[in-house]
């Protein structure tokens, strides 16, 4: 049987969207607005107004939006055109709950759009993937192939559901 746990937000997270987006709209309305300026500058306040658009966008797609458990593997749903991220349950070694006291070198990484996304490393936990969108409390998977940070809404709810499935 499948359990579905959504992905939760840290406060930071929004906050640096919620930037970048007024940043956005206010490179659009000035350049639109100030019809005095020259055209190279209003051409260069639209293509960073569209850049950070797309950035925002990708950000979007990738972000995991739930965390799946059940039927052999773990699945960190994304947003098409990315596919999700598959675990194999028979590769987990360790599944634990963490809070940001744990991760304090990674944490060091500044939130990325709508989330935390990539490879850090941190000093007590070596090298680490993490897709999460938030990182006050996460769930550590450990596999075969490395370690994963993961952010469900209910970290202890999810760990049981993964000790209950890779049966320990």
């Amino acid at each position: 049987m499948r359990k579905y746990l959504p992905a939760t937000v840290d406060l930071i997270v929004y906050k640096v969207t919620g930037a970048l987006i007024a940043f956005v709209i206010l490179m659009l309305a000035l350049a639109g607005g100030l019809t005095m300026l020259r055209m190279p500058v209003v051409i260069i306040m639209y293509s960073l107004a569209g850049a950070i658009a797309i950035i925002l966008g990708i950000g979007w797609l990738i972000r995991p939006s739930r965390y799946e458990v059940g039927n052999y593997k773990i699945i960190i749903a994304r947003t098409w055109p990315f596919p999700p991220i598959t675990i194999r349950l028979s590769d987990i070694k360790d599944v634990r709950h963490l809070t940001l006291e744990s991760l304090k070198p990674a944490s060091l990484a500044l939130p990325w759009i709508f989330g935390y996304s990539g490879r850090f490393k941190s000093n007590e936990l070596g090298d680490l993937f993490i897709s999460a969108t938030g990182i006050k409390e996460v769930v550590l998977v450990e596999t075969n192939d490395g370690k994963f940070i993961l952010s469900p809404s209910n970290p202890r709810r999810f760990v049981k559901h993964m000790h209950d499935a890779i049966g320990r």
